[in-house]
């Protein structure tokens, strides 16, 4: 088949020639799986814009939002930084008293968490409110990723006894995790986005997989823990973490 354009007084048209016919022969012999999702990255998604009917009309099934945790908190929720976490003992005695009661403001300071997701603007990385571009793509059925970027600049860790701040790192995820998981069904995760473009090394970014994982997983893979936390019925947490 060939092919040529013309454009003459302002009108552009094809013109295909040589078709010629062919026969397409349907197997039934399994070659492999279809991927599950097909999706994009999501750019600019606001209230009063159209972007909800580009992605009703791409048909696709999956979206990555990048949700920075400067936007969602950009300072500490409670004072003081590492809410009185000193050592491994009193980060386990408050991880364990916040999953007897997440909701209780003592532990996440919840109005703080939801007026950002509800009202901020993700700019400069793009005009996206979180809860109303997760909410207008959940109704198309679209599987949301989260990428949630652990940086050393937002959630610095001194060395391996700053139990602080382990865990405000730990604790922000969690918080993530709920709300998104709670709200949108999301259960799929990224804690960096090329972190080889990074200064991590490699120890320190499996400390922050390992707390990360952890702070998810709690939410997620538990059947148990899904079904009073976050309302859903599906593990998704492929990470399984040995932290602590």
């Amino acid at each position: 088949m060939s092919w040529q354009v013309c454009c003459c007084a302002g009108i552009l048209c094809w013109q295909i020639y040589g078709l010629q016919a062919a026969t397409l022969t349907v197997q039934t012999n399994v070659l492999g799986l279809t991927p599950l999702i097909i999706g994009y990255n999501s750019g600019h998604f606001y209230p009063g814009s159209n972007t909800r009917d580009w992605w009703r009309y791409a048909g696709v099934n999956g979206a990555r939002f990048f949700i920075s945790p400067s936007s969602i908190e950009p300072a500490d929720d409670l004072a003081p930084v590492g809410d009185g976490v000193t050592n491994q003992a009193s980060f386990i005695s408050r991880k364990s008293a916040l999953r007897v009661n997440p909701l209780n403001t003592n532990y996440i300071n919840w109005p703080y968490f939801t007026n950002h997701f509800d009202t901020t603007d993700l700019y400069p990385a793009n005009h996206i409110e979180v809860d109303y571009a997760l909410g207008e793509l959940r109704k198309l059925g679209v599987r949301i990723c989260a990428q949630i970027t652990a940086s050393e600049s937002r959630f610095p860790i001194n060395d391996s006894n700053d139990w602080g701040g382990k865990w405000e790192l730990w604790q922000h995820y969690y918080a993530e995790a709920f709300y998104l998981g709670r709200m949108f069904d999301v259960e799929r995760y990224q804690m960096y986005n090329e972190p080889n473009s990074t200064s991590l090394t490699s120890g320190n970014f499996l400390m922050r997989l390992q707390i990360v994982a952890d702070a998810g997983g709690i939410v997620l893979r538990n059947p148990a823990v899904i079904r009073y936390e976050v309302g859903r019925t599906a593990n998704a947490v492929r990470v399984k973490s040995e932290f602590l």
